[in-house]
């Protein structure tokens, strides 16, 4: 029985909506996950678990979004003007703040004043931003885990966080760092072992485009349709491509209609081999090509249990409310560790990545609630990290015993790994209709002792260590896989 996962009442499924909107509404259209796979996957990304998303930006010098009421209260009473309007995302300032009323516009007024634009928030951002170190992220993202770290080198702000040679905005007009954050970042991460990847707003720009967008028809009408924005979105590509070789090429929300984004992709697997491209160039209903490219992995958002365990996909999500620096988050708008570890067992059971989203302050500094989750989660990792770090997907994702233990499985080699999500529950594990091999293994990770088990004729039995109940996710591991009698 499929297990509906408790992520607690502060978790922004709605505003994650939109997007499932505009994947929902591209799945009536050809898509990759129609056709062949365009290639075989490089042995990194099959074996890449979790990643780390960073948003980083001008919006990062105010630092503000309102926490409004639950998201799914305020769209029920307000609908999708009122969603637009109290935003949640920080990322997404600059276009609340064109919104008469709203939180963002109210405290922009009363911070700032009427005269100071967004775009002032570009040398603001390089000034507070002198004494950031990426060697301090890279590490903090390594000891949590992390296989990789997706860099938003462009959001939907229309900044771009490295030196471009060419603007999107009107000839003479440059909305873009002197200073090359994107290529800091790339060096640091590599130098710490992890694989770098860049985001890139293809289909959103505010700095070309200055109506806001207050409902979800706008949302698919906004891709700037000037030529000039055309040639800049291939060339920031080109560029970053040249640069930075990132290893993740992450779209987001489309990209120009006469964008020839086959080509694109065929010359960055000439210059990256093992580099990988998402789903996002195309949106089917949103402008773009007319045809969608194939793409290596999925994005879907949170909405990911219905994903087939052959095709691999990206879950992104914040820590908090916000992807952005939010000086009004608390600890209660975070995802709590139980839930957050949970949510990565489930989606690594179904060939899946997860993706975090952190945004740091105008500084740089992370805020210290992202921080200690992500070192939360690292411990957790350091114990648990060979049933997550270059697993597969076992023949089922997940399994619910008859005293309602709700299972997730993964496999590496003839390890065989069972993640118990609720372990508090009971005191035996009773695994049916399974039958164990000779010479078998069984371990609690974590537990230095062995496990206590028997094997029956058609179950497994092990108890579980009652010093062990309180953790998030309590994980078995068997040495060879046991026979499942039950299997397809």
């Amino acid at each position: 029985m499929p297990l509906t996962l408790r992520l607690g009442s502060r978790v922004l499924w709605l505003a994650f909506l939109w997007l499932r909107t505009a994947l929902t509404a591209a799945s009536v259209l050809p898509t990759a996950w129609d056709e062949a796979p365009r290639r075989p996957l490089p042995g990194w990304f099959n074996d890449a678990k979790l990643g780390v998303f960073v948003h980083w930006g001008p919006y990062a010098v105010p630092g503000f979004a309102p926490r409004s009421d639950e998201p799914s209260e305020m769209f029920t009473r307000g609908g999708w003007e009122l969603w637009f309007a109290r935003h949640s995302g920080a990322e997404w300032y600059a276009n609340s703040l064109r919104i008469p009323g709203s939180p963002v516009e109210r405290f922009h007024r009363r911070t700032y004043g009427e005269k100071v634009r967004y775009e002032d928030f570009g040398p603001k951002l390089q000034s507070a931003a002198a004494a950031w170190n990426p060697a301090d992220w890279s590490e903090l993202f390594r000891r949590a885990g992390a296989h990789y770290v997706v860099f938003s080198a462009k959001h939907h702000d229309g900044y771009l966080m490295w030196p471009s040679r060419f603007s999107a905005t009107a000839p003479g007009e440059s909305f873009a760092s002197p200073r090359d954050f994107v290529g800091e970042l790339a060096a640091a991460v590599r130098k710490s072992g992890l694989r770098f990847g860049v985001a890139y707003s293809g289909g959103l720009d505010w700095s070309v485009t200055r109506v806001p967008i207050t409902n979800i028809a706008e949302l698919f009408i906004s891709t700037p349709t000037p030529t000039n924005y055309l040639h800049a979105v291939d060339r920031h590509w080109r560029e970053l491509i040249f640069m930075a070789k990132p290893d993740l090429l992450w779209n987001d929300l489309g990209s120009p209609a006469d964008l020839r984004v086959e080509a694109l992709h065929e010359e960055y697997y000439a210059s990256v081999p093992e580099g990988v491209v998402n789903d996002r160039f195309s949106l089917g209903l949103y402008p773009g090509p007319a045809r969608k490219p194939r793409a290596d992995f999925a994005t879907p958002a949170l909405d990911h249990r219905d994903r087939q365990q052959g095709r691999p996909f990206e879950v992104t999500r914040p820590l908090g409310r916000s992807a952005g620096f939010n000086r009004e988050e608390r600890e209660e708008d975070l995802l709590a560790l139980p839930d957050l570890v949970r949510l990565l067992v489930d989606v690594a059971s179904r060939n899946g990545r997860l993706s975090l989203a952190v945004g740091p302050d105008a500084s740089g500094i992370i805020p210290a609630l992202h921080r200690r989750r992500l070192e939360e989660l690292g411990a957790w990792m350091s114990i648990h990290g060979e049933a997550i770090h270059a697993t597969r997907p076992w023949l089922v994702p997940e399994l619910r015993t008859q005293e309602g233990l709700d299972l997730r499985f993964t496999e590496r080699g003839s390890n065989w790994f069972v993640h118990v999500l609720n372990p508090a529950r009971t005191n035996r594990l009773r695994l049916h209709p399974f039958r164990s091999m000779p010479d078998t293994l069984v371990q609690w990770l974590g537990v230095a002792s062995a496990a206590t088990w028997r094997s029956q004729s058609n179950a497994i039995e092990v108890e579980v260590p009652l010093e062990r109940v309180r953790v998030p996710v309590l994980t078995l591991k068997i040495s060879p896989q046991p026979v499942w009698l039950a299997r397809p």
